[in-house]
């Protein structure tokens, strides 16, 4: 048995940290140079902190999502890999949050695992449990996928039976090609907007498809979705808004079934004020030059974008659990050691895309179960998540996707720095609506940070929730957007 990698998960695949495995020369405690090292045994790169090897060892033990189930208590008991006995029984032990500890490895001959297995904790210590005959390796210090050190004891150990074949090369799989339209309108068996027409805009940006009912004399409300959702995630409050208010429900630019082009190298294309400019040409389309807007996520990034570029057009805006993107990085920044979801999206093609694509389901639904109040999937209806998978399992998509979060790291912060340098403010009414339990509220609250930034007269509301609000807490995300619309 060939120990290849001792591999620290967090919510996502930028939280997965790496420990040199360095044999020891004999009973010292310094670690022996990289030339002493057993073939095959190296530091992992930037671009392997995603799934890499997955597919060989059962998906990492029945994929990601296996882990992200038992995310925020302590693991214990045996891990099996079902693929002809690669990994040996072991304990599993995970302290925190953040922290789930894997030991992948090769079949190497007829060789096995020391029995006992590996133990780890959040504190980053790790030390073997079993004895093993053919050498002893010390788990070092390592670092993590973005430079920062993993603070582990450098006076633990592990044993493993060392193999010095070098490894068998690992051939990536094809790109696949962008862009490209989902092969089918959205189908569910039940219809989640009932009453509302679903048609297809096109602007010069490309087709955008959209679901929209109400009087249509009624006052116009654009409701914007995040990610990795589509128009499917408002199916809850729509309707009701739709009693008084004409309400128009869009799939951005790369999400649902609306189009997915190919990013560019200056991410502009999307860029949340190009968006900005294409959800404008949607609604004058629509007829509608002046509109109420409620954005969600990435939605209302869009919409804050829209109102700082066009003062005047957004009638009332409403912002849905997120803090300005300015704010989301300062404290991304502050704490770099934290996995981020907005530093993995971020990185450059391909690396993002085909992680992902491995098994999108596995680690877009880990998500919804991270950032959801019950930590579940419990509060997203079968049909909405039937929507969802139709639109994320695209290639096209989970580019857009990652393109969306290139923008949101580079373009999209500058413009927030640069509106705020010149002392650009939203001008039009603004709610800061937010769950009880996504947020950190440990420096300032959701609305102080709008305050201090480009919302100084908002207002706030706030409902037990997660950061899914309109599909957790529709009763109450209602009736504050109710009351701020009228």
């Amino acid at each position: 048995m060939r120990v290849s990698s001792v591999i620290f998960f967090g919510s996502d695949p930028c939280a997965i940290r790496r420990l040199r495995v360095c044999p020891l020369r004999g009973a010292g405690v310094n670690p022996a140079p990289a030339s002493a090292r057993p073939q095959g045994v190296r530091r992992a790169s930037r671009s392997e902190h995603n799934f890499a090897g997955a597919a060989s060892a059962e998906e990492f033990v029945r994929s990601r999502s296996e882990f992200l189930r038992h995310r925020g208590r302590a693991l214990s008991g045996h891990a099996r890999a079902a693929a002809g006995g690669l990994l040996r029984p072991g304990r599993f032990h995970g302290a925190g949050p953040h922290v789930h500890l894997a030991l992948a490895a090769h079949h190497a001959g007829t060789a096995s695992a020391a029995p006992g297995g590996l133990r780890g904790s959040e504190a980053g210590q790790g030390e073997a449990g079993g004895q093993g005959e053919g050498g002893e390796t010390r788990l070092h210090r390592g670092k993590s996928c973005w430079g920062g050190e993993w603070e582990g004891s450098s006076r633990k150990t592990a044993r493993f039976y060392p193999e010095r074949r070098r490894p068998r090369p690992r051939t990536a799989a094809p790109p696949r090609a962008f862009p490209g339209p989902l092969p089918e309108a959205p189908s569910v068996t039940t219809d989640l907007f009932p009453r509302f027409a679903a048609p297809w805009i096109d602007i010069p940006a490309g087709r955008f498809f959209a679901r929209i009912g109400g009087p249509e004399d009624g006052s116009p409300v654009l409701l914007l979705h995040g990610f990795p959702q589509s128009h499917a995630c408002w199916h809850r409050i729509a309707p009701a808004l739709a009693e008084r208010h004409r309400v128009i429900c869009l799939d951005l630019k790369g999400y649902g079934w609306s189009a997915a082009p190919e990013g560019d190298p200056r991410h502009a294309a999307y860029a949340k004020r190009t968006l900005a400019a294409e959800v404008v040409a949607v609604m004058e389309s629509l007829g509608h030059v002046h509109f109420a807007l409620v954005g969600h996520d990435r939605g209302a990034r869009i919409g804050y974008r829209l109102a700082l570029d066009e003062p005047g057009r957004i009638a009332r805006l409403a912002l849905l659990d997120i803090l300005p993107t300015l704010v989301q990085w300062e404290r991304i920044e502050a704490n770099p050691r934290k996995p981020s979801h907005w530093h993995f999206l971020a990185e450059a093609a391909p690396g993002p895309e085909q992680a992902i694509g491995r098994n999108p389901d596995a680690y877009f639904e880990g998500l919804l179960r991270d950032w959801s109040g019950d930590g579940s999937l419990e509060a997203f209806a079968p049909a909405a998540l039937h929507l969802y998978r139709q639109a994320w399992g695209v290639p096209e998509r989970i580019q857009a996707f990652c393109e969306d979060y290139r923008a949101g790291a580079t373009r999209d912060r500058e413009a927030d720095l640069a509106d705020l340098a010149a002392g650009r403010r939203l001008a039009c009414p603004t709610l800061i609506l937010t769950g009880d339990s996504y947020l950190d509220r440990s420096t300032e609250t959701p609305l102080a940070a709008w305050q201090r930034t480009f919302a100084p007269g908002a207002v706030a509301a706030e409902v037990t929730s997660g950061h899914f609000l309109a599909e957790e807490n529709p009763a109450a995300t209602l009736a504050a957007l109710q009351a701020f619309l009228a």
